[in-house]
Parts: C-alpha cells; sequence; structure tokens
C-alpha cells in the first residue's frame, strides 16, 4: 500500500474520469459518454497545499460480468485498490442511490480505509445537498456534492482528502525526472505485453481484443540508479478506419504522449508486417525530432533466425529516411532482449541531449571537403564552407554557416549529414541550419566602392 495513494472508484459512468483529470488540471484520463471507457488504472500527481498525491483512476466495478476481458479489467482494479491509503467513491446524483453503489460500498468497507463519498453531477447547486443526502446511507459519513464537469464542490474533495491522506513531500522527488519511454504502434502489436515484461509483473490488461487499451498508461521503473517512466498507449489505426469518439480520443492521447515522452518506441509484429501506419508514425518523430527506437516484437513466433533477420533488413529498407534507427527484435512472451530495452533507450535519449566539441565538428567538415568539393552554384563559383557548431540539442542541431546557404545542392546537403552521423555515431534525429555568414551587407557595400573604383580608373 502506498501512504499517499488515493483511488477514484465507483461504478461506470459516473464521472471518475472527468474527476481525475481536474484534481490533475489537464486532460489524462479518456473520457466520453460511453460505458466501461477507463480499463487500465491511470496514476497521476495531485498537489494541494503543498502536499502531494498519487491520484489513481480506475476502472468502473462490475458484478455479474464473466469474460475473460472484464475479469482482467476487474482483477487490475482490486490491485489498484489494495495499493491505496485511501478512497473516493464517486456516486451519481442524477441517476440516485444505485444498488451497485452499496456493492461496491460493502466491499470497501471490508478493506477498512478511509472512504471519501463524492456525488458527483450536483450541476445546479440548489439540488446539491438535498440529492446528495441519500448516500450518507452508504455509511462513510457526510457526502460531498460535487460536479466535475464544471468545477464545483473539489475545494471541499480536496480538504477531505487532505485529511484523511497521508501525504509526502514533492522535494523528495528526484528533481531531473525519469526518462520517459512511450510504447507506440498499431492495435494488438503486444504493447501492453512488452511494458508487463519490461516492468516485470502484469500491470496492463492484456487481451488478444485489438483497442483493449485505451488509454497511455505510465509506469515508475528503476534500472540502477536511472529511473524510467514506461508508457503504454492506444493502438493507432489509420483515421479512416477510427468510427468512434472513444477510438478518436485514445488517439489523441497517444500522439500526446509520443510528442511528451523522451524516446519513442514503435512496436511492430513479426507476423504481420504491414508498415503503413509504422511508417507514418516513424516519419513524424523524424519531423519533429524525437529519438525513436523501433522492437519487433514476437519473435518467438518466426521460423528461424534467417527469417528474423530478413524481417529487420525489410523494415529497415522500408524506413531508408531513417538509416540510423536501431531495430530490434524482442519478445514479450519469453523475454529475448527485453532486458536491453531500457539500456538503448535510454542510451538514445542521452545521445538526445548531447553536445559535440566545435573543433571536433569542424575538422570532420574540413575532411569531407577535402573528400568531396564542394559543388559549384550560382554564377559559377564554388560553394564556400567557413565553419560549424552545435546549436541546440533535443534534437541535436547544428548550424553551417557558408557563402550560399539557400542554394546548397540536396545531394551535397545529404552527404554532410551522412558524414556527420556516421562520424559521431548519431542514432537519433537531428538537424542541420545554413546560414549565411554575418556581414553581407558590409561585404557588398566593399565590393560596390571597389568596382566604382574601378570604373573611374579605367574612365581615367
Amino acid at each position: 500500500m502506498s501512504p499517499s495513494r488515493i483511488a477514484i472508484v465507483g461504478r461506470p459512468n459516473v464521472g471518475k474520469s472527468t474527476l481525475f483529470n481536474r484534481l490533475l488540471g489537464r486532460r489524462k484520463a479518456v473520457v466520453t459518454n460511453a460505458v466501461g471507457v477507463t480499463r487500465d488504472s491511470q496514476i497521476g500527481e495531485f498537489t494541494f497545499c503543498g502536499n502531494t498525491y498519487e491520484l489513481v483512476d480506475t476502472a468502473g466495478i462490475v458484478s455479474g460480468k464473466s469474460d475473460a476481458l472484464n475479469r482482467s479489467v476487474q482483477l487490475h482494479t482490486e490491485e489498484a485498490l489494495r495499493e491505496s491509503a485511501v478512497f473516493v467513491l464517486v456516486c451519481d446524483v442524477q441517476v440516485g442511490l444505485h444498488p451497485s453503489d452499496r456493492e461496491v460500498a460493502q466491499h470497501l468497507h471490508r478493506l477498512g480505509r478511509p472512504v471519501i463519498v463524492a456525488v458527483n453531477k450536483c450541476d445546479v447547486p440548489r439540488q446539491a445537498n438535498a440529492g446528495a443526502l441519500e448516500f450518507f446511507s452508504l455509511g462513510f459519513g457526510d457526502p460531498i456534492p460535487i460536479s466535475a464537469e464544471h468545477d464545483r464542490g473539489l475545494r471541499d474533495l480536496a480538504d477531505a482528502i487532505a485529511t484523511a491522506a497521508p501525504t509526502f513531500n514533492a522535494e523528495e522527488l528526484s528533481e531531473a525526472g525519469p526518462v520517459r519511454c512511450a510504447l507506440i504502434g498499431r492495435p494488438n502489436v503486444g504493447k501492453s505485453s512488452l511494458v508487463n515484461a519490461i516492468v516485470g509483473f502484469t500491470r496492463m490488461v492484456v487481451s488478444e481484443i485489438p483497442g483493449t487499451t485505451r488509454d497511455a498508461i505510465g509506469f515508475r521503473v528503476a534500472l540502477g540508479e536511472e529511473q524510467f517512466e514506461v508508457i503504454d498507449t492506444a493502438g493507432l489505426r489509420r483515421r479512416t478506419k477510427i468510427t468512434d469518439a472513444t477510438e478518436h480520443f485514445s488517439a489523441a492521447h497517444s500522439l500526446d504522449a509520443m510528442r511528451d515522452a523522451d524516446v519513442s518506441i514503435l512496436v511492430l509484429d513479426s507476423e504481420d508486417p504491414g508498415v503503413e501506419q509504422e511508417l507514418k508514425l516513424a516519419a513524424r518523430a523524424e519531423r519533429e525530432g524525437w529519438p525513436l527506437l523501433i522492437l519487433i516484437n514476437k519473435s518467438d513466433l518466426v521460423s528461424n533466425a534467417a527469417a528474423l533477420k530478413e524481417r529487420i533488413r525489410s523494415t529497415r529498407g522500408s524506413m531508408r529516411f531513417l538509416p540510423q534507427i536501431p531495430i530490434r527484435a524482442v519478445s514479450a512472451r519469453t523475454g529475448h532482449g527485453v532486458a536491453a530495452i531500457l539500456p538503448l533507450a535510454l542510451h538514445l535519449h542521452h545521445q538526445s541531449h548531447a553536445r559535440v566539441g566545435t573543433g571536433a565538428l569542424n575538422r570532420l567538415i574540413q575532411g569531407l571537403l577535402d573528400e568531396r568539393s564542394p559543388p559549384t552554384i550560382g554564377r559559377g563559383s564554388p560553394l564556400r564552407l567557413y565553419y560549424a557548431a552545435q546549436v541546440g540539442v533535443a534534437p541535436p542541431s547544428f548550424a553551417i554557416t557558408c557563402s550560399a546557404p539557400d542554394e546548397v545542392p540536396v545531394a551535397y546537403a545529404r552527404f554532410i549529414a551522412n558524414g556527420i552521423r556516421r562520424h559521431f555515431k548519431i542514432e537519433v534525429p537531428f538537424r542541420i541550419f545554413w546560414r549565411e555568414r554575418p556581414g553581407r551587407e558590409k561585404r557588398e557595400e566593399r565590393a560596390n566602392q571597389y568596382r566604382a573604383r574601378e570604373r573611374s580608373r579605367r574612365r581615367a
């Protein structure tokens, strides 16, 4: 049990995820009017009066359903309850006291921990207290009327949480923060299974049904002195195949997780080499400058090593625009290659923030100029490269000062970029900015003065 963890619990569709997002101050959990959208337990940090708590958004507690997916969801909800110190039981004032509310309350009574009843959807203030009174019979003291949608009553709820829950100081957290690694890809390629394998025990709902994961869920993992947050995301399909609002919001959260991550881990299926969607995700990573690692999962299902090697070769060939990208074969089921995932992600994270010495960079540029002379541009004069320097990180960015930045041929720019990539062994996207040498106006003024003197001399 975590002494600072607060679990938001209740039957489905009472507004748990809306309350979770409101307390966090951002939209982290997917929220729609559909029942049972939340399947995995979301965790976020909630700060109130200088104290920080871990807030857990759980799946709706449902009794009477026995299908495999629902059993797995409920098992994960039970695990979240066991790890929490305080429960916020969310009910719906518009529906009234439901038999399922009583079943959830009885279960929480057996756990013997503090419970705060939050009666949600009290959108009309004058009706709030009257409608919330019937929930007093649940046996947890005075219920707190709230409206998560309209931000009403949340101060009272936060006060009740602060009174009931132990706290920890936010300054005790790591200042640098964990390395955020987001697993992305199409549905049913094994992202959740890989998260479970990396974390070391089952934390994600895993099913053969595509689209089981709907939220972007993060888990903290320690590797030596390094801290990681491993984020499982909903599967991404082509926009034309997205048919409902839940999947639309899930896809948006997955792309947000990819944007916010330090390293994106693109998961492919060894048996299904369809790469159209993967190409789009990889191209976006290259365009935005995000570090990317490609994992070919389910390698245990490939018949032999030669076939697996060919799968890696064909994947690299389809992503020629990312020649440096690391591609690894792994198996979440057998554990093959899983131990190397986080160290490789850390390596890419460090590369994205690394700096190259100006002297070493300019010596490399000079060597490339000796290897291939600059092309002729404009009126027949050769392109001149003066000096280079690194001007940024994440992604690594280099500025090369030259005589005509707008006229650098694409082929020669690619030659310089490939030379930098090979020499410094860069495996993350990087940028090259071609810049003009400072003082252009003064040089043009001096040139005009020289030409004027020459004309005067010839006339004389």
